[in-house]
């Protein structure tokens, strides 16, 4: 979740998950591990229509 809030996309269908995203408020991402997570979801970040 926090790498979530580190980048422009976020969303909650229920309060359960409404509840995990504010924990993540609390969680600061190493910065070389924020990379690895924004290499690998890079492709999916950019949307349908690239794919």
């Amino acid at each position: 979740m926090a790498w979530v809030l580190a980048n422009p996309i976020i969303g909650a269908s229920c309060p359960e998950q409404l509840a995990d995203t504010f924990k993540a408020l609390e969680v600061k991402l190493d910065e070389s591990l924020k990379q690895k997570l924004d290499d690998i979801t890079a492709e999916y970040r950019r949307g349908d229509s690239l794919r």
